[in-house]
């Protein structure tokens, strides 16, 4: 597992990695993008993981959230999560404090353990939601 860091002031946040190789590793990286513009969210997943981070793409975090959102958009968990702090940080998308926490909140319900942890800082910190110390 890979995590790499968005810096926001006074707190940090990760986009965790976990690469599932879904693609053998003799595929071409063309390959991962016709089957995640085909849907396959797996794919999906994949592809904006290593934009992130540029491994076999050059590092570009639009491209990364581009495909963070069409996974979060069939109900991934970790995209939604990973999505939401691009969009805390402004990184690839424009800042947006509401849609980061819409997003993390939607990936907590699920149970994603990060975006519980992030949300429950968002509340502790009054960051785009009410300070709220029962959430």
């Amino acid at each position: 597992m890979k995590m790499t860091s968005s810096a926001i002031p006074g707190f940090w946040m990760f986009v965790v990695v976990a690469s599932t190789a879904v693609v053998g590793a003799g595929e071409l990286p063309a390959q991962l993008q016709k089957r995640a513009e085909q849907g396959d969210l797996s794919c999906q997943l994949e592809l904006a993981e290593r934009y992130y981070l540029g491994d076999g793409f050059p590092r570009d975090s639009a491209k990364s959230a581009h495909w963070f959102q069409k996974a979060a958009d069939q109900g991934s968990a970790k995209a939604q999560c990973n999505l939401g702090v691009l969009y805390k940080a402004g990184e690839g998308v424009p800042q947006n404090q509401a849609k980061a926490v819409d997003l993390m909140r939607q990936a907590a319900q699920q149970g994603h353990a990060q975006a519980q942890y992030n949300l429950g800082i968002y509340y502790v910190r009054g960051e785009g939601v009410p300070v709220d110390y029962g959430q």
